[in-house]
């Protein structure tokens, strides 16, 4: 039910943009999965902590629409669309 993408790291500092962008053409683009720990359920049980793998994650990650009633030109949409901005932002931007 899901479908995520990881941004190259290059990316990372306008994943927000490009989330952003995707959602105002109509594409319902979500993000997954916040790292457990950063939860305050979870801050009170082990205290503060940062994995890395899991903080990379989720700076890469987005989850683009995938479900049983998208037609093929729903789902070229999304690819054309998302093609697209990866370009442009690719193009002009290097995240530090």
């Amino acid at each position: 039910h899901l479908y995520p993408v990881l941004l190259n790291s290059n990316l990372w500092c306008v994943k927000e943009d490009i989330y952003n962008e995707l959602h105002a053409m109509g594409i319902g683009v979500q993000v997954h999965y916040k790292p457990t720990y950063q939860f305050s359920f979870y801050k009170k049980l082990y205290g503060e902590m940062r994995l890395d793998g899991a903080e990379d994650f989720y700076r890469a990650e987005l989850s683009l629409p995938c479900h049983q009633m998208m037609s093929d030109d729903d789902a070229k949409f999304v690819i054309a669309n998302l093609n697209e901005l990866l370009e442009i932002y690719t193009s002009k931007l290097v995240c530090g």
